[in-house]
């Protein structure tokens, strides 16, 4: 071991390339402390490595998770603070703005800037490597050291590096003002090119007699390929039987979004007969395409002095504002609907509403062009934490575009809404779960072991953390089945690069052959998730479900507030040790947690009834 003293304090890593050089470089010490924070997703490639050397890892500078809702009350003033500032339509129609926790990092990237700081200020360490893949972060880390008197790595002559120049090169690229307008036409390559096929392939035909008549209604949803059944007849899976219920009410017309194969998707609403159907493409003109261009590429926002836990993140934000951007079909649905609006007029407008920035703009749109229309607004899904964008700031509330009523698919939604969102109390209220009503014909699964274990996925590729981290104790658990379900969004093909092992070479590991839900979850005796819908439907039939909670700031864990039949694991917990936790249950004990867990589902999800679908007509 060499004798003097390590020629780094401080190492900021991106990538496995930038640890090995850093390695070569450093020199050791005998009675030096050596520590790496990971803020990678506990990477195995960069933990054994560390390992091999001689860091430990830094822990207890996670403490900051147990103030989740602290996080994210922040989080939420610091946006409110920006958006009172920019009352704009640029601010409004970007993904900063919408919260959008799948185009947006910012709460990750605050998160691991503010722990990164912490982790410097300590000093109780001779040599810290910080690691995250956040250019972002790696940037205002170097800024913050720049004044210190540490030794930082990388230094000039690292990154003159090859791969470190070549990262460099990468980054500048992806920022660069070009690149971000070659994006915005490809954008308005494919979106002229849909406007251009759907008004070729469909003619609209408003009766004229129905805006004469006493309500007209107007739908905003999304259509699938898999929306049509075999007889070519849509059926809506946000609204479920909503539109059945107000065709009795009134005339009612669809504007939508087109998922998939837009051709077969314009065919199959071409000769659909149940209702009218009119992609927001078909009133998204040529010029209104050039011109939003234009705006986009100009518009502006103003960002200066934003602290967020006593700490300067102003470049942060404006950095992860320009990398998100604005995308351009979100904003050219404020034209579209526009332009909607000067042929059809409508009494009530039901959206989907998860404050997309599309959502904004059609919002906007409607008060500008349709303000005696009301808007209700649907929460048509689950709200975990880190669906921040669900939750408004105090000022928000008085200028953003929002409906005029949203209703919720049950009382737990309601609540959390009403906790977190700073929504006026009379505005969010209790619909049903119109995406759910199938959860009325569920019974309660009977107890019985059956020594097999669903793996839920979700639509993310974070999702593989958990896989990873169930593969590590299969081999111990070769009396349990494990089935993994992937998410439609995400086949097992896009994901398995991922994943540590190969499943194939592993006999008790398979992936799912059920098309039903349901039949497998009756097929299974423990359900476990990291953010996945499936968690609710597992436990609403009375199985234990494990979280993995991979600890990133804001919780994926749609059952954030539940306890009841619930357990949770960390990267740093064996799994071997809960499931026989979950087995050593008194049966009485596990029946008033099957009950009470039950309970709980009930109040997430209400049924569908006419009841309860009659508070989405507007009073």
């Amino acid at each position: 071991m060499v004798n003097h003293s390590s020629n780094y304090d401080i190492a900021l890593i991106n990538n496995f390339a930038q640890l090995k050089i850093f390695l070569s470089k450093s020199r050791k010490c005998i009675d030096e402390k050596y520590y790496y924070l990971d803020l990678s997703n506990n990477s195995l490639l960069f933990s054994e490595i560390l390992n091999q050397y001689g860091y430990n890892k830094l822990t207890e500078n996670m403490n900051i998770h147990n103030s989740r809702d602290d996080f994210l009350k922040k989080y939420i003033e610091l946006i409110d603070k920006i958006s009172f500032n920019n009352n704009t339509r640029i601010w409004w129609g970007s993904e900063l703005a919408s919260k959008n926790r799948f185009t947006s990092h910012l709460p990750e990237i605050l998160f691991q800037f503010i722990q990164s700081i912490h982790a410097i200020k300590k000093n109780d360490y001779d040599t810290l490597i910080i690691i995250t893949t956040e250019q972002i972060v790696t940037k205002s880390l170097m800024n913050f050291l720049k004044h210190s008197n540490k030794k930082v790595f990388p230094n000039w002559f690292s990154i003159l590096h090859k791969p470190f120049f070549l990262n460099y090169l990468k980054n500048l690229f992806q920022f660069d003002k070009t690149f971000f307008h070659l994006y915005l036409y490809k954008q308005a390559f494919i979106l002229g090119k849909r406007s251009v096929w759907s008004r070729l392939k469909l003619k609209p035909t408003p009766n004229k007699k129905m805006f004469n008549s006493q309500k007209c209604y107007l739908i905003k949803s999304h259509v699938y390929e898999k929306s049509f059944d075999s007889s070519n007849n849509y059926k809506d899976q946000f609204f479920g039987k909503l539109p059945e219920f107000l065709s009795k009410k009134s005339n009612l017309i669809y504007f939508v979004h087109i998922f998939g194969n837009f051709n077969n998707v314009l065919k199959k609403i071409r000769n659909n007969t149940t209702h009218q159907l009119i992609p927001f493409e078909y009133y998204a003109h040529l010029r209104d395409i050039l011109f939003a261009i234009i705006q986009i590429s100009f518009g502006r926002v103003k960002m200066h002095d934003i602290k967020f836990y006593g700490l300067d993140v102003t470049d942060i934000v404006r950095a992860e504002f320009k990398r998100s951007g604005i995308q351009l079909y979100h904003w050219i649905m404020y034209e579209s609907t526009r332009n909607f609006l000067k042929h059809f007029k409508f009494d009530t407008i039901y959206i989907t509403y998860e404050n997309i920035a599309w959502e904004n703009m059609f919002i906007m749109s409607l008060k500008n062009y349709s303000h005696k229309t009301k808007i209700i607004g649907y929460q048509h899904s689950v709200v975990p934490q880190s669906m921040a964008a669900m939750f408004i700031g105090k000022r928000e509330k008085k200028i953003k575009p929002l409906p005029d009523k949203l209703l919720t698919v049950g009382l737990e939604t309601r609540e959390i809404l009403r906790d977190y969102g700073n929504y006026p109390r009379s505005m969010v209220d209790t619909g049903c779960a119109l995406r759910y009503e199938y959860l009325e014909q569920i019974e309660l699964k009977k107890i019985q072991r059956t020594n097999y274990i669903l793996l839920a996925l979700d639509g993310l590729t974070e999702a593989s953390g958990m896989v990873n981290y169930v593969l590590k104790y299969v081999e111990k658990l070769k009396d349990y089945n494990f089935i993994i379900r992937t998410h439609p969004a995400l086949p097992w093909e896009k994901i398995k690069n991922k994943i540590n092992k190969d499943i194939d070479q592993i006999p008790n590991v398979s992936l799912s052959k059920h098309a039903s839900l349901i039949d497998e979850l009756n097929q299974v005796e423990i359900c476990i998730y990291w953010g996945s819908t499936i968690a609710l439907e597992a436990l609403f039939m009375g199985i234990p479900i494990i979280h993995y909670n991979n600890q990133t700031i804001l919780s994926y864990d749609p059952l954030f507030r539940c306890k009841h039949l619930k357990w949770i694991v960390t990267e740093d917990d064996s799994l071997r040790r809960v499931i026989e936790s979950i087995n050593l249950v008194p049966e009485e004990e596990y029946l008033y947690q099957v009950e009470q867990a039950h309970n709980y589902i009930r109040s997430y999800f209400y049924p569908v009834t006419d009841q309860n679908m009659s508070k989405f007509l507007y009073d």
